[in-house]
């Protein structure tokens, strides 16, 4: 009922009552976790640790027609040594009571797998459809104890025959107590029923929840899942709270009538003989043609594979490695496995999927002689034993990381070559966290929907530490409520609940035998992919093959760069390893932070780094990747070694056998592999030793576990001669990596990317924000950011529009092909009122005239008058003070500053706004001595050529060949101040065209149409509309974004001619009825509409509304006056102030940031017309704060300045928002 939670007061049954003497064995078997989603209220681990304090002889959790939780169960008790029943409840969909099934071996457990796997297979995605006919196909080898329903009717005992019948010897009959009035009596009749049919009488607790305190979280439950509110939820509620854990005493109490059900319970548990411990990963049986076995012909590839990386012949070191390394897989029969991950990637490589093994993989000079990595282990102090280790029960796991968007064409190759029935996706247990905690058990408890918002507002990201009570003070709350305390008690205690199954990012397992007669098979929902109950932990747990088939989003862009490079510029790249290494001027760009867009080192924090560590090799890329972790700032190693680094503090070495293990991270442990060699090498540990302490430093669920070796480390260090104080200090930094520690090797494979993507965009800006943009959604930076950076290091950007954009973001040529430049909408330039007809002056129909006729003739006319038209640019106008802000949207912004020119001028072959106009003979505005972005004078123009008389469309700009562009790069004259220093680096001789993708909303279907059918262009809208057959509604959606100003129209003459279309009319033109058609268009022809001009600072907004981003400025431009006015400083003033003084900024907020490492610190990046700033948020500023931190898109910040070795922060003291 309600009212137990909402009664202080309320407590349930606890503690045993007095019990006879000798309790028989008991064991409860009709357990129900939190993984029968939304049913039970507790954990499956804290079921097991309750069984073992209550004196239980085990325990079995049966969970509602799944095994997704029995792989933790099976930790739990395997650590604790207790006895754990692995098995399910069966739930059936045509009338057929629940049954609780365990399997007493393994081949039962596989059918018990294979039967949930058919009731998932038939039903939709999260349900399983069971029925009475696949329980008699699949009951082979299952104990099976039947829950009866409240009344059995009278056909039950018809059907315990039955089942006992087919399963003699394993069908009981179970019997709980509901804490009834009529509980005697409904005992009694089971009783009866048992001995009519001959069945034994198994004792039940049904337990939803471990103990009893659990009770008002399974209400909650019960609520979400009933979909009402507790004051609604009436007898849907358990009437008590006695469906937990009971002790033997008191289960022998309740049935103290049937004795004998009790100890039945420890009967049906002895004849289960079946443990997760008995599955062992049965390796797909790869059959080489050639070969006798899977590790000969491994040994030929990997051989094969080495003089292919060492062409002047392999080392004796290489050789000696690789030669142990065989002989290692061998021994412990994984070749199978390395040729199931070989067969994968040549299969990725054959498609032209660009992919890159990483993690543990790295330090295998197998894996890189096979080309499933590409650092080549012999440059680096890597460990093999960090990979495979003989004294390690778990197979090895490889990483490779595809292309995002053809990792699926991976995956189908997979399910191609083993079949559905052998191989599986991983799945991924989407838990609550606060914010979805705090929704869920706040509606049940009727909170108001405001303050149910304004709570689940107050929550920072995928926070899993709850709602404070301070914080709903703060949000105005009372929380002495007892509605509001409970929300926050009950939805703290409902955060790592599961919630449901989906599906992993990309581990695959691959077996031999049947993949559902060891896990069951559920639908994902793609459902040509099925993915297994259990995730990686689980995988991991109970030693199961896994391939990790991951996306990644870099290795996209990379890919379409590559496209780019080989196309515009003549190169022929087609792997990682394909670019020139050690390229100097690519480590000047890094050390001056210049990294937007670069693989790992583009967030604030690495940022901030680059500067200080200054890379200058690939070494130093490594550390970079693997210093900004939790383990090595936890561990305190990031201040040493960047004052050894820097030269501040000297070099110093323990002894010279660990300066061998530190001496390339300047004597300061930075990387697992290094913790494993000073174990190794300080302290006395095997090879074993080393590697079970890397797994206690692995990940978040192992911190705790690490302290368990710093006696035999200190110990050993101590016999070696190693001092106590260095010793403990030594630990000190180790057991950092108990929160996060990366391993070198994975460090040096995303060092790989790094290098690459920056290397791109240091010498090709246009290819690498083409391939980022093309790749997008992806890193850390929107569209917005990405095209400004590009045009900050010299890329022309040219808008989108319907007679240039293709549906990706395409280059094209700078010099040698002519340049559409149509003139603005002339109501824009002459800033008047223009009348628009109610469609665009097209009057070809369709089928078009033949060359000559009148009609088509004229419209070549006004086509050429339009293209060779030049309109008189107005002068940009400098705002004093704005009085309101309908003035702010009507002006124009103010002249562009010196320090950064805006993206307010694009040439292109697009027809520009106003906006992006100069007056004839001056300068453009920008900085002193060099051109503006994207600005070309109007003289600089190419005029298309007049057209012929045949040709009723204007002529396109033709594509620019591959290969274009040869010469100095016109990119190099228009580099921001800040990266002047790139002038003899930057290679770009093409413009960037942003594609018709970057429109919100538009479906690529009809983008790629739109380009498909362009042909020699589109001279209206209704051209474009007649050919492409596309609907109004996203013609509107293409005006919207303002990409028909090759036609000569604005955005409100664009949106104009669309809504004018008539939906019959050319679509349903014939010759016979031409000229009278025409004569009633003529007749019936609307009369003229003047439109309005719209005004500039509208102009940006529709461009972020529709594109996420504006070429004609930025929106801080219209307010600059205001904020000038309030004392704002620029942010391109920063680097020109010293540290210390107090200012205030304003900026659109771009990022925020709340790293881990970084205790509770906040970083936020803003964004002015003229450049970034970073903004360091501390936590007590961020509670003061939090609504302007988390919602405001607009802010203002006020603090102190740190400007220190070209790192520049403001420290923020008070946070404002001016949305």
């Amino acid at each position: 009922m309600s009212g137990d939670l909402l009664t202080p007061a309320f407590a349930g049954r606890s503690g045993p009552r007095a019990a006879p003497p000798a309790p028989p064995p008991y064991v409860e078997l009709a357990a129900t976790s939190n993984f029968s989603f939304l049913h039970g209220a507790s954990h499956p681990e804290d079921y097991v640790r309750q069984a073992q304090a209550l004196g239980h002889r085990g325990i079995g959790i049966a969970d509602r027609n799944t095994l997704a939780g029995v792989v933790r169960a099976h930790s739990m008790a395997r650590a604790l040594d207790f006895p754990l029943a692995i098995g399910a409840r069966l739930v059936f969909c045509d009338g057929t009571p629940d049954i609780l099934a365990y399997p007493t071996d393994r081949p039962a457990y596989g059918r018990l797998c294979r039967l949930l796997t058919t009731g998932n297979m038939r039903a939709e995605k999260g349900d399983c459809r069971l029925t009475r006919t696949d329980l008699l196909d699949f009951q082979e080898g299952l104990c099976l104890a039947v829950l009866p329903p409240r009344r059995p009717p009278d056909a039950f005992s018809d059907f315990l025959s039955q089942l006992k019948e087919a399963a003699p010897d394993r069908t009981w009959l179970a019997a709980a107590r509901a804490h009834g009035g009529d509980d005697a009596r409904r005992l009694a009749r089971l009783a009866d029923i048992a001995r009519r049919v001959r069945l034994p009488v198994l004792a039940v607790g049904e337990a939803l929840y471990h103990a009893p305190e659990q009770r008002p979280l399974h209400d909650i439950l019960t609520c979400i899942r009933t979909h009402v509110t507790l004051d609604t939820a009436g007898t849907r509620l358990a009437p008590n709270a006695e469906r937990h854990l009971k002790p033997p005493t008191e289960m022998a109490r309740l049935f103290r009538a049937l004795p004998e059900a009790v100890a039945e319970s420890f009967a049906f548990f002895s004849r289960l003989d079946f443990s997760l411990d008995q599955l062992k990963p049965t390796y797909p049986r790869e059959a080489r043609e050639g070969f006798s076995s899977p590790q000969e012909a491994l040994d030929a590839l990997a051989w094969e594979g080495a003089r292919t990386r060492y062409p002047d012949g392999v080392p004796d070191k290489v050789r000696t490695v690789l030669a142990h390394e065989l002989g290692l897989i061998g021994e412990l029969g994984y070749a199978p496995y390395f040729l199931t991950v070989d067969e994968i990637v040549r299969f990725a490589r054959g498609a032209g999927i660009l992919c890159q093994g990483r993690g543990s993989a790295a330090n295998s000079a197998v894996c890189f002689c096979l080309g499933l990595t590409e650092v080549d282990p012999m440059k680096s102090a890597l460990l093999f034993e960090r990979f495979i280790s003989r004294n390690r029960n778990e197979p090895p796991d490889i990483d490779i990381d595809f292309e995002h968007e053809r990792r699926g064409e991976v995956l189908q190759f997979v399910y191609r070559r083993y079949g559905a029935a052998h191989a599986g996706l991983a799945a991924t247990t989407i838990t609550y966290r606060t914010r979805s905690a705090v929704r869920e058990v706040g509606k049940v408890l009727g909170l108001s929907e405001d303050t149910v918002g304004a709570l689940s507002g107050s929550i920072w990201g995928w926070s899993s530490g709850g709602v404070k009570a301070e914080e709903a003070v703060r949000l105005g709350l009372d929380p002495t409520d007892r509605r509001l305390a409970l929300t926050l008690d009950l939805s703290r205690a409902l955060i790592g609940f599961p919630r449901h199954l989906s599906q992993h990012v990309g581990g695959m397992v691959v077996t031999h035998d049947r993949l559902d007669e060891t896990v069951p098979l559920t639908r994902s929902a793609m459902d040509e992919r099925p993915i297994i109950e259990w995730n990686k932990d689980d995988l991991e747990a109970v030693g199961l093959l896994k391939v990790d088939v991951l996306a990644l989003g870099m290795l996209t862009a990379i890919q379409k760069c590559f496209a780019l490079l080989n196309a515009r510029y003549g190169h022929d790249f087609k792997r990682i390893c394909d670019i020139p290494p050690d390229d100097t001027r690519v480590y000047a760009m890094l050390q001056r932070a210049d990294s937007i867009g670069v693989f790992q080192v583009e967030s604030r924090a690495q940022q901030t780094m680059l500067p200080r560590l200054k890379p200058a090799k690939f070494e130093d890329l490594v550390v970079e990747v693997a210093i900004v972790r939790p383990g090595p700032i936890q561990g305190g190693m990031v201040h040493p070694y960047l004052r050894r680094k820097q030269g501040i503090e000297p070099v110093v070495y323990p002894s010279p056998e660990l300066k061998e293990v530190l001496e390339g991270t300047l004597g300061v442990p930075l990387f697992q592999e290094q913790a494993m060699q000073i174990a190794i090498v300080g302290a006395g540990f095997t090879a074993e030793e080393a590697d079970k302490l890397r797994r206690a430093m692995a990940t978040f669920k192992h911190v705790g576990t690490i302290d368990t070796f710093k006696d035999k480390l200190i110990r050993g260090m101590l016999a070696k001669g190693y001092e106590r104080p260095f010793a403990e200090s030594l630990w000190q930094q180790i057991q950092g990596f108990g929160s996060y520690g990366f391993p070198r090797s994975h460090a040096e494979s995303f060092a790989l990317l790094v290098y690459v993507s920056a290397w791109i965009k240091c010498h090709y800006p246009d290819v690498f924000a083409a391939g980022l943009l093309n790749a997008w959604p992806m890193g850390f930076y929107a569209p917005a950011q990405l095209v400004r950076d590009a045009a900050e290091h010299g890329v022309a950007i040219r808008p989108v529009d319907i007679n240039s954009s293709h549906w990706d973001h395409t280059l094209e040529a700078e010099e040698g092909a002519a340049v559409v430049i149509l003139p603005d909408h002339p109501a824009e330039a002459k800033n008047c009122e223009l009348p628009i007809p109610p469609k665009a002056p097209c009057p070809l129909p369709t089928p078009p005239p033949q060359a000559g006729e009148g009609d088509g003739q004229r419209m070549r006319e006004q086509i050429n008058s339009r293209l060779n038209h030049t309109a008189n640019p107005r002068r940009m106008i400098l705002p004093e003070e704005f009085q309101d802000e309908t003035e702010v949207m009507n002006r124009e912004p103010p002249a562009p500053s010196k320090t950064a020119p805006p993206l307010s001028r694009v040439r292109g072959r697009a027809g520009e706004g106003e906006e992006g106009r100069v007056r004839e003979g001056e300068p453009p505005a920008g900085r002193e001595g060099a051109p503006t972005p994207h600005l070309q004078s109007p003289s600089a123009r190419t005029a298309h050529p007049p057209l012929p008389p045949s040709c009723p469309c204007p002529l396109p700009n033709p594509p620019p060949q591959a290969g274009e562009g040869a010469g100095v790069a016109p990119a190099a004259g228009r580099l921001h101040a800040r990266h002047a220093d790139m002038a003899g680096d930057v290679k770009t001789t093409h413009a960037l065209r942003l594609g018709l993708r970057q429109i919100d909303g538009l479906h690529e279907e009809a983008g790629r149409r739109i380009a498909e059918l362009r042909g020699p262009g589109y001279d209206c809208v209704r051209d474009l509309w007649l050919r492409t057959g596309l609907a109004p509604a996203v013609l509107e959606r293409l005006a919207d974004a303002d990409a028909f100003r090759s036609l000569g129209l604005d955005r409100r003459a664009a949106l104009w001619a669309v809504r004018g279309l008539r939906r019959a009319g050319d679509k349903d033109d014939l010759p016979l009825f031409r000229a009278a058609a025409a004569a009633r268009e003529e007749t019936l022809r609307e009369a003229e509409v003047a439109l309005p001009v719209l005004p500039p600072g509208a102009q940006v907004i529709a461009d972020y509304r529709h594109l996420k981003l504006s070429l004609k400025s930025h929106p801080l431009a219209f307010l600059r006056a205001r904020l000038n006015a309030r004392g704002v400083t620029p942010n391109g003033r920063l680097p020109d102030l010293k540290s210390g003084r107090r200012l205030t900024l304003a900026g659109l907020v771009l990022v925020r940031q709340r790293p881990g490492t970084a205790s509770g610190v906040i970083f936020m990046t803003i964004e002015d017309e003229q450049a970034f700033a970073n903004v360091i948020v501390w936590p007590r500023v961020f509670e003061a704060f939090r609504p302007q931190v988390m919602g405001a898109r607009l802010v203002g910040v006020t603090g102190r300045l740190q400007n220190e070795s070209s790192v520049i922060h403001l420290v923020a003291e008070k946070i404002e928002d001016w949305s």
